[in-house]
């Protein structure tokens, strides 16, 4: 029996040694195979945009003094920002994006004759559930109950909105769900997928991706779904090796962006591409250059007269108060280097894409708002340490099962943000259970379109589904989502010369 037992743990221990050798073979394949690219490698594209100098860039001109190269001197075109590795400069300020908000905004055309209301919403839904095996890795809290909500909440919005672009609808059986709820409330629906929409399985992966579009928008039947012609996913060049890595029980996960096309009779062609750029802080240059290839499909698209909006979470804000952020002593207390060089992503999907910013545009008051909310931010890691990691409370345990106290306890800076700017912050309940005091808020979720011929106007726009008690959890009332949604509203006019069809 002993001789038994010791094959058996000898077999086990090949067993695991096995799987690590492969895990660590495979993770550093696929850092080869996702690595940032060269300048040199960029180059030999010849792309036109990536020429363009900085301060001839309206999108990044406001970039152009608060970084230098590593080989010493400045940034002067719009490649460097992407391929060469900039830093902040020692003593850098905060880069002015104001001016640049403010003149998007100025430019807000008039509707003309024949324009129609658009509503379209953008949200991170937070449902994420990652098992590595029998080891519950990671996961948002309260999934299942959340997800049940969803679309009640999106549909108590007045009127509910005709595009909605969801990121992290990451397991299939959300996404399943979501897909069928969706049909039966007057939406189609694409995913990453695809199957559940009656069409061909495209990938094994997750993007998490899903597009809703108003059936009265596509004129179609019930139960009619997208075709192969009117979807596309595109996986971007750059990934995380550990998300793209196959295990048992774990999916792959991957980044890129999710495009639907279809005609409109007073529209034309409309395009809308649905994103979810890589995640943290100091995963800027993966932002950059995966915005850079995103911006070039846009601007592409746009060539053949499409008209094109861009949305989701990018991952990148249009300003950042610090260059760095103090961690609470209970995460680790560390100083990250946040960087200003998180807010390039934004400008560069601007730049490239050839994109304006519809929140922008749609701000009722302030439309420098990042800016100007931004600057009250405040780096506290104290008071997470006081109220929010108490030494006479239990921590903030994964997995999450329970309210924690500390939820509650609003930042200071959390009066300063009405109307709520930032779709990410600590006064949101459950970033606050994941991520309290360990980045700054933001406005990480983007709706953008390109509108060379001023077609698209922005009436108004709102961050929404900021209720803390839209959700009952045993005792905790909480958020729909980790995200805030943002919600813009259009009058989008018809095409030069447009005659229907």
């Amino acid at each position: 029996m002993r001789k038994r037992f010791i094959r058996i743990g000898v077999a086990l221990a090949a067993l695991a040694s096995l799987v690590l050798l492969t895990t660590v073979g495979q993770l550093a394949w696929l850092e080869r195979r996702n690595a940032l690219r060269s300048c040199e490698e960029l180059a030999a594209e010849e792309r036109p945009p990536d020429r363009s100098l900085l301060t001839g860039s309206p999108a990044l001109a406001h970039l152009a003094d608060a970084f230098e190269l590593p080989a010493g001197g400045h940034p002067e075109a719009a490649v460097d920002l992407i391929c060469a590795g900039p830093v902040s400069r020692p003593g850098a300020i905060p880069p002015e994006a104001g001016p640049l908000l403010r003149d998007m905004a100025a430019g807000n055309p008039a509707p003309r004759p024949g324009a129609i209301p658009l509503r379209v919403m953008t949200w991170n839904v937070a449902l994420l559930d990652v098992w590595l095996g029998p080891v519950h890795h990671a996961e948002s809290p309260f999934r299942e109950q959340r997800r049940a909500a969803l679309l009640d909440g999106v549909l108590a919005l007045d009127p509910p909105p005709d595009v909605l672009l969801l990121q992290e609808v990451w397991l299939r059986e959300d996404s399943d769900a979501l897909v069928e709820e969706a049909a039966q409330r007057g939406y189609v629906a694409a995913t990453w997928q695809g199957r559940s929409e009656g069409r061909r399985e495209r990938r094994r992966d997750t993007a998490g991706l899903m597009t809703l579009v108003r059936r009265e928008l596509l004129d179609a039947e019930p139960g009619q779904h997208f075709t192969d012609v009117q979807v596309d996913a595109t996986p971007a060049r750059v990934q995380l090796a550990d998300e793209q890595a196959w295990l048992p029980a774990k999916d792959r996960f991957t980044r890129g962006w999710l495009r639907v096309r279809f005609e409109h009779d007073l529209l034309g062609t409309v395009s809308i591409f649905n994103t979810h750029l890589h995640p943290y802080p100091d995963n800027w240059r993966l932002r950059a250059q995966a915005a850079r290839e995103l911006g070039l499909q846009v601007a592409e698209a746009g060539e053949a007269g499409a008209l094109v909006f861009v949305g989701g979470d990018v991952n990148s804000a249009p300003w950042y108060a610090d260059d760095a952020w103090v961690l609470p002593a209970a995460a680790g207390g560390r100083v990250d280097d946040v960087g200003f060089e998180n807010a390039i992503a934004w400008a560069a999907l601007l730049h490239y894409g050839e994109l304006v910013d519809l929140a922008v545009r749609g701000w009722r008051e302030r439309p420098d708002r990042d800016v100007v909310v931004g600057r009250s931010v405040r780096n506290d890691p104290g008071f997470y340490d006081a109220e929010v990691f108490r030494p006479d409370e239990p921590p903030l345990a994964k997995p999450f099962h329970a309210c924690h106290p500390g939820m509650r306890r609003a930042p200071p800076a959390c009066g300063s943000h009405v109307p709520p700017t930032f779709t990410v912050s600590d006064c949101n309940a459950l970033y606050m259970k994941q991520y309290a005091g360990t980045e700054p808020p933001a406005r990480l979720d983007h709706l953008l379109a390109r509108d060379p011929d001023d077609r698209v106007h922005a009436l108004s726009a709102e961050v929404v589904l900021t209720d803390a008690g839209a959700v009952d959890v045993g005792d905790c009332r909480v958020e729909l989502s980790d995200h805030y949604g943002l919600l813009v509203d259009l009058y989008v006019s018809p095409p030069p010369g447009w005659r229907g069809r």
